[in-house]
């Protein structure tokens, strides 16, 4: 299994990124390499600027905690695949945001790496200000 897990400090406040970030249809405003992205339910269907489709199911929306988890069903090469997305208040205008992934095969671990790095990029350039922190990746034995 690898864990994967990166994050960024924003100079703004945890619910105005949280309006963003808990919308899973409002992926395609942060996520990179995403054309558009569809809503079923609990679903949610990725169309990829480079070709193909994902298809998610959202696992977790908890708008007090701030957290949203999601797996990815099919349209990637994953045997078992869990993210999570918390946003966590520092201060009243203030905030970092944590993106976290478990997945199978490690071999794999690479790509989610930089889709979850891009994402993060795109998160502080769109907050303006920020203190980027990278996290790396972390292949885990089982």
């Amino acid at each position: 299994m690898a864990s994967i897990r990166k994050h960024v400090v924003l100079n703004t406040a945890a619910d105005t990124v949280w309006k963003m970030v808990g919308d899973p249809a409002a992926i395609i405003e942060w996520g990179p390499g995403i054309e558009s992205c569809k809503m079923d339910g609990s679903k949610r269907i990725l169309t990829l600027a480079q070709g193909g489709t994902v298809e998610e199911e959202i696992v977790t929306i908890d708008p007090e905690l701030l957290r949203i988890q999601y797996r990815v069903c099919s349209g990637l090469p994953l045997d078992s695949h869990l993210a999570t997305v918390d946003v966590i208040e520092l201060s009243a205008d203030s905030c970092m945001v944590v993106y976290s992934t478990d997945l199978t095969p490690t071999s794999f671990a690479k790509h989610i790496a930089g889709a979850l790095a891009g994402s993060i990029r795109q998160l502080g350039e769109k907050y303006g200000n920020h203190r980027r922190i990278d996290g790396q990746a972390t292949l885990i034995a089982t």
